[in-house]
C-alpha cells in the first residue's frame, strides 16, 4: 500500500468516526437510540466514554477502512458511483443482514437495528468514496 493510499485510509475513517459521532448525537438519531437501549438522557450527559471504547472504536473503524480499500483496489474501483455501489453490496451483503440475524435471534427492537444499519451505510459510502476517489 502507497503512501497515499494510507492517508486515504486515515482520512476515510476519521471522516466516518466523525460522521458516525454525529448519527448518535442529539442532532440526528441519539436522542432515539438512548430511548431505545433504556438510557436517559440526564445520566449519559454525566459520564464520560471510556477510553477504552474509543480506542476499540477507532481500531474498528480503521478496520473497516482497510478492508473496504482492499476492495476498492481489488475491484478497480475509482468513480462515486463505483464507491456507492460497492458499498451497497457490502451493507447489503454482510452488515445489514447480520443486523436483521440480531433483531431475528436476539429481540434487537427493529428501530434500533435501523438505526445502526444506517450508521453502518453511511459509514461504508463514506469510506469507499473517499478512498476510491483518492486512488
Amino acid at each position: 500500500m502507497n503512501g497515499g493510499n494510507f492517508l486515504a485510509i486515515i482520512t476515510a475513517a476519521f471522516t466516518a468516526f466523525v460522521v458516525s459521532g454525529l448519527w448518535y448525537s442529539p442532532l440526528l438519531f441519539g436522542r432515539q437510540w438512548l430511548a431505545l437501549r433504556g438510557i436517559d438522557p440526564n445520566t449519559l450527559n454525566k459520564q464520560k466514554m471510556p477510553a477504552g471504547k474509543m480506542i476499540g472504536e477507532i481500531a474498528r473503524v480503521l478496520i473497516i477502512a482497510v478492508v473496504l480499500a482492499y476492495f476498492v483496489t481489488l475491484l478497480g474501483v475509482n468513480s462515486i458511483l463505483g464507491a456507492i455501489n460497492l458499498a451497497l453490496w457490502i451493507w447489503v451483503g454482510f452488515y445489514a443482514i447480520i443486523l436483521a440475524g440480531s433483531v431475528i435471534h436476539d429481540q434487537v427492537p427493529w428501530r434500533l437495528a435501523a438505526i445502526h444499519a444506517g450508521d453502518g451505510l453511511a459509514r461504508i459510502i463514506l469510506i469507499t468514496i473517499i478512498i476510491s476517489i483518492w486512488r
